[in-house]
């Protein structure tokens, strides 16, 4: 598992996450793959290769869309944004986002809503190997 850092961002006021480049591709997250965004209460999943957010424990997502990694070959971007990154995640604009990324599984939230994920799940990197995720 690795874990980043990246500043949420902003479109028209609204919070913005943005992913791209070798962050994504070195993980295998290629222009073109299909995932699962999920928006939690005070975090964002993304799953892909059929992954089910279901299989973490997680509590269940409040909005969820299917959805393509976009960009060009070699510069991978996967870019979520919208009211409800505030509403139902607690993202504001400017604030450092973490972000965890683990085989098909990406996490993100902000530490300052979600003080850890690992806080909150204990188990969440046990978890995660015992379903093959790596």
């Amino acid at each position: 598992m690795q874990q980043f850092t990246r500043k949420t961002g902003a479109n028209k006021g609204a919070p913005r996450t943005w992913l791209e480049g070798l962050i994504l591709e070195d993980h295998g997250w290629v222009t073109g793959t299909e995932f699962v965004a999920s928006i939690h209460r005070g975090f964002v999943t993304y799953t892909r290769n059929g992954a089910n957010v279901a299989d973490l424990p997680f509590p269940p997502p409040i909005l969820q869309k299917t959805r393509r990694v976009a960009g060009k070959p070699g510069r991978p971007v996967i870019d979520t944004n919208g009211e409800h990154l505030r509403k139902i995640a607690g993202f504001t604009p400017g604030n450092l986002l973490t972000v965890l990324m683990h085989g098909d599984y990406i996490a993100v939230f902000d530490p300052k809503v979600v003080e850890s994920l690992y806080t909150l799940w204990p188990n969440l990197a046990a978890d995660i190997w015992e379903r093959g995720a790596a």
